[in-house]
Formats: C-alpha cells, sequence, structure tokens
C-alpha cells in the first residue's frame, strides 16, 4: 500500500475505505468486514509500510505490541483483534476510534482561540490513567502479573472519540517483565518522547509503571497551559532538562486552575519515584473531585458536545461517509491489495467475472458485453439469457498451449440449435478477412486494368505516357517529357527504369533536403539526465537517540533505516549523547551505489 492506494480495496478479508493516519513505521486505514445475514463491522487497519518489512527489530516491536495489547480488554484502551501477515507485510487489525488524539485536540482548539475547560482535561487523563492501570495491574490467564508498561504515554497515543470516549493505544514499545521479550531495549536506546519522560528513563535505574504517572502529570501542565514540559533550543538541551527532572512549581505554574490541580501534577513530576503515586488509579481517584460542579459529574455527553463545537463540520461529514461505507460491498471495490479478491471481485484480471442471475445480473451483463465486443464476439439479448463465465486467470499469451486452451463460448440461438465458435477462431477470423478481403481487391485490380509491359516500372513508380491516345485530338494531349519528343534519333533499348521526370523530382528533393540540413537550427542541449537514487540505513553505537546528518542536512534519528538518498560520495555526521551525559560527535564518510536498494541497502554502522 502507498499513498496512491484506490479505495475502497480488497485487502484479504477486510475492505479498505481510507486511509486515517500515515507514520514513519505504519499506516492506519479504515476498514470493514462483512458476515453471513448482512453481518457489518467497521474497523481499524494497521500496516506496516513496505520499507520495513526487512526490518528484524521493527516486525518484532510491531509482534509484540499486538501480543500485548490484544491481551488487554477495557474500555479504555483500544482492543486488538488480530494480527496477520499479507504478501509479508505484518497488519493489526484494532477497534476503530472516531475521534481525534489530543495533540489534534490542542492545535484545534488554539486556532478556534477556544481553551479546553479544566473539567475537560480532568476527564480524559481520568480516564486515561483507569485505562493504564489495568494495564499496569493486569494477570495473565497463567496468573502471572506482568507488569506492563506503556513507556510513550503522550497526547499522539490517547484517543478521543467524537461520542466523548476516552482511549489509549500504541503499545509499541510497551515493555513487560514477566516476558523474556524478542525486542528489548538495547543499551545506549532511547524509547519514547522526551517531553514526557521520567528521569530514570534517561539513566541506568530500572523503570517501573510509574513512569506511565510521570507522562500523567507532564499532560496535566500542556493541556492546561498549551505548552510542553521541558523547552530549550536543541533536543540536546531538553534531554538534559527531562534526565534531571527540571520541574517548576505546578502549583505556580498552573495559577488560576481549580484548587488541587497543582498539587495532584507535582505528586505526578516527583523526580523519585517513591514520591508519586503509587499507581496510576490513585491519580484517577484525585482528579474525579474536580468533575463534579453543581452536583453534576462531567463525563462523556460532556465532552462530546466540546468536541462537536470543534469538529461540527467533520462529525457531519463523517456521518455521511459512513453511510455510504455501509453500503459498499465485494463488488465495488476498485483494487485488490497484497493478493488476490474474493471470487466475485470485478477486478477483471485478478479474478472470475461470473454472470449470476442475481440482483446483479444486469450490471454483469454490461460489463460482459463490453468485453465481448472488444473481442468481436457478439451476445445474444434474448429474454433467455445464458450466463456465460470469463475467466482470464488461466490465460497467459507467453504460452501457446495455454492460449490456445482457453475459450470464450458464444451462444447463438440457430432455429432451437447451439453452435460454439472456439475463441482461437474467432480471433483468426478478423485477420484473415482482411488479408483475404486485401488480396481479392488487388486479384480484381490487376484483371480489370492490364497495363503493357514495356511501362512496367519494378519500382512501383508511375511512368507517365507521351503518346497520345488515336481517338483523342492532338491539341488535347499533354506531352509529359517534350524532350524526349522531340529528339530525331532513333530511340535505343534501354531498361525499364524511371522517367527522366521522376529524376529530376528526386534530385530536387535531395537538394531541398541538404537545403534543410544546412538551414536547420542547432538542437538544444540534451535534459539533465535523471537522478539515481540508492538506500543507506546507518546506526550509532554508544550514544542515545544520535541524530544523523547528511552532507549537513539533518535526515533522522539512529537507527536510520533503508533511507533513500542521491547515488555518490557523501559526508554523514553523527552527533549523540552517551551515558555520563557527554555529547559525542563523528564524521564518515559512505558513497552510496545504485545497486544498494531497499532489499541490500548501504549498512553504515558508527561507534561514537
Amino acid at each position: 500500500m502507498s499513498s496512491n492506494t484506490r479505495f475502497p480495496s480488497h485487502f484479504g478479508k477486510y475492505i479498505l475505505l481510507d486511509r486515517v493516519a500515515s507514520g514513519g513505521m505504519a499506516e492506519v486505514y479504515r476498514a470493514k468486514i462483512s458476515g453471513v445475514a448482512e453481518f457489518q463491522r467497521l474497523l481499524a487497519i494497521k500496516c506496516m509500510l513496505p520499507n520495513l518489512v526487512e526490518d528484524e527489530d521493527f516486525i518484532k516491536m510491531f509482534i509484540d505490541e499486538a501480543k500485548l495489547a490484544s491481551k488487554l480488554s477495557h474500555s479504555n484502551i483500544v482492543q486488538i483483534y488480530e494480527l496477520g501477515r499479507l504478501t509479508e507485510r505484518l497488519y493489526i487489525a484494532m477497534e476503530l476510534v472516531n475521534g481525534r488524539d489530543l495533540r489534534h485536540i490542542m492545535k484545534t482548539a488554539a486556532k478556534k482561540n477556544l481553551k479546553i475547560p479544566t473539567q475537560l482535561i480532568a476527564y480524559i487523563l481520568a480516564k486515561a490513567g483507569e485505562g493504564l492501570d489495568y494495564a499496569h495491574r493486569f494477570v495473565d490467564v497463567d496468573g502471572k502479573h506482568l507488569n506492563l508498561v506503556h513507556r510513550d504515554v503522550s497526547p499522539q497515543n490517547i484517543l478521543v472519540s467524537y461520542d466523548g470516549e476516552v482511549k489509549v493505544v500504541d503499545f509499541g514499545i510497551a515493555k513487560a517483565e514477566s516476558e523474556a521479550r524478542a525486542s528489548e531495549t538495547q543499551a545506549g536506546v532511547v524509547k519514547g518522547k522526551f517531553s514526557y519522560m521520567a528521569p530514570e528513563q534517561l539513566s541506568d535505574r530500572k523503570i517501573d509503571h510509574r513512569v506511565d504517572v510521570f507522562a500523567l502529570g507532564a499532560l496535566i501542565y500542556e493541556l492546561y497551559t498549551g505548552k510542553r514540559l521541558y523547552t530549550g533550543e536543541s533536543e540536546l538541551s531538553i534531554l538534559m532538562k527531562a534526565r534531571d527532572a527540571e520541574v517548576p512549581d505546578m502549583r505556580v505554574e498552573l495559577e488560576g486552575a481549580p484548587e488541587g490541580l497543582g498539587e495532584i501534577a507535582n505528586m505526578c513530576l516527583a523526580k523519585d519515584p517513591d514520591d508519586r503515586y503509587a499507581y496510576a488509579s490513585e491519580f484517577a481517584e484525585k482528579l474525579t473531585p474536580l468533575l463534579i460542579s453543581e452536583n453534576r459529574i462531567y463525563g462523556a455527553k460532556q465532552a462530546k458536545a466540546f468536541m462537536y463545537e470543534l469538529y461540527s463540520s467533520e462529525i457531519e461529514f463523517l456521518r455521511e461517509q459512513m453511510a455510504r461505507y455501509m453500503q459498499i460491498n465485494q463488488l465495488d471495490c476498485v483494487a485488490s491489495i497484497g493478493g488476490e479478491g474474493p471470487e466475485a471481485s470485478t477486478e477483471v484480471f485478478n479474478s472470475t467475472v461470473r454472470l449470476n442471475a442475481d440482483a446483479h445480473q444486469a450490471e454483469a451483463r454490461d460489463n460482459f458485453e463490453s468485453l465481448g465486443e472488444a473481442f468481436s464476439t457478439k451476445v445474444d439479448r434474448s429474454s433467455e439469457y445464458n450466463p456465460t463465465a470469463l475467466d482470464f486467470q488461466t490465460l497467459n499469451t507467453n504460452k501457446r498451449e495455454d492460449f490456445t486452451e482457453t475459450q470464450v463460448s458464444t451462444t447463438k440461438q440457430t432455429g432451437g440449435r447451439t453452435s460454439r465458435i472456439p475463441f482461437v477462431l474467432m480471433l483468426l477470423a478478423i485477420p484473415l478477412a482482411v488479408l483475404g478481403g486485401y488480396y481479392a481487391k488487388q486479384f480484381w485490380r490487376a484483371q480489370t486494368n492490364v497495363s503493357p509491359p514495356a511501362q512496367t516500372v519494378v519500382k512501383k513508380v508511375e511512368v507517365t505516357a507521351t503518346k497520345p491516345k488515336a481517338e483523342e485530338p492532338k491539341e488535347d494531349v499533354v506531352p509529359v517529357t517534350p524532350k524526349v519528343k522531340a529528339r530525331k534519333r532513333p530511340p535505343t533499348k534501354k531498361k525499364a527504369g524511371p522517367s527522366r521526370e521522376v529524376k529530376v523530382a528526386v534530385q530536387e528533393s535531395v537538394k531541398v533536403e541538404k537545403a534543410k540540413k544546412v538551414k536547420a537550427p542547432e538542437s538544444p542541449a540534451p535534459p539533465p539526465p535523471p537522478k539515481v537514487y540508492g538506500f543507506i540505513s546507518i546506526k550509532a553505537n554508544g550514544a542515545r537517540n544520535a541524530k544523523i546528518f547528511i552532507n549537513g542536512k539533518e535526515v533522522g534519528y539512529s537507527p536510520l533505516l533503508f533511507h533513500k538518498y542521491i547515488v555518490g560520495k557523501h559526508k554523514i555526521k553523527i552527533v549523540g549523547v552517551d551515558r555520563s551525559g557527554k555529547s559525542r560527535e563523528k564524521s564518515v564518510s559512505a558513497e552510496i551505489k545504485k545497486f544498494h536498494t531497499r532489499g541490500s541497502a548501504l549498512k553504515l554502522v558508527v561507534n561514537l
């Protein structure tokens, strides 16, 4: 799948309806699945990008996310339905949340000059805390505590539906202590976002579920003030502040907020994990009093009203889309992604078109008739319509034996008898008819217009006779070559050839061609050759979140996987921070060649 994917499309047993989001590692699609008795269900498909199918680390992380999240079943956590593979690409079928993440909500509110209500902040974070607490305390079927830690609690991973429901999503870098996971964090690699990281995540100390509580405190500050907890001129300075937990007093920063909100934020953002709330459920309980106002509890109904205030036009448009999506079936799909679609697909060259006497008989009949006209066939339009199957699956024009065995049978009613013409004969009939007509016409002309042998020209150059016909008067005769008529010497025998008039015309044409060549303007300079690209993967050892530059331009962070760049020699610089907090920098040269494809990219490992 790519940006030019056509919708709706077959995707295994699912139908992709549209694209919801796209990132650097995966794409999320809105999809549906159908069953018996007109059963339909909308869901989301998270599909790994094709350039990562050979990245073993990401594949393991993708599988771990599905395996861990599929065990969780809570109203505030996005449910995982299935982990599947289609044409070597992994995908996750999950619960569909028609809504927006907190990051988008904050940006939209700022554009409309709307302040997010404090009660809505308390409601969203309390529900997120309840979902995280369920994951932290989850016990597996064998009675073992997973001690699951999300490690990436951020605005992008908390969704609010248009109906006011709150969901935590993306356990891609979650960690479970009770499982020997294949994609454990490597030494010197930091996973998560700096602005929401607890200080122990940036050190060698052991982490537990309380790092998620720290992130919830950072979200209180950001949702209320509109600013991130850590800011700086560069990501390195932000990293240093996060490592040292340089957090201001929230009672001062949240001035004007309801009483108790600043203290709750300070408790979450404590540098020592023992000074924080022991569980996310305690955090959610502390926020509950802020939801009560005038004997009313702020809940999903009020959150839904605020979402409609932000996204009223978008919600109305989505409702219209949903009504159309529920009418889509397999026959409406315009493409098939990752393999062939179902047998009833309208994708002609990926499946079989079968004309059944059902509700779609008229449409199928028109499709078959258009195909029949392309092969000079005819379809009986009588009331007694005979369904015919046209199968392109076995058609292979590269193999003669397959080609001759494939037949299209057309039915023709002739006095109650049915005659069938082989497909190959139908194809051969057209060129044979054309050739036969051509040679018949030439033969007829030869019999009616017989020319004297002396006037026949081998090179098919027509020679005009200079002797007038006897029955016509002399004054009507216009000689073609006067010089030939005026000469007195007897004619000599010569080989048949073009007349002088033809030779003069040829000489004149040659002179014109030479003149054109002399006067022709100089041709414009040829366009520059197209750029040739190759792929490179860069990994830095000995530093956390090392930043990578190619020819002075920032291109990403380590590990940089399957990066597409122009073929040639390039200067690569890597900047990072080691375990002691010292800045490290190293420059190397690398040459990308055209045979460095995505399947065999140039792999560069740099030790800082």
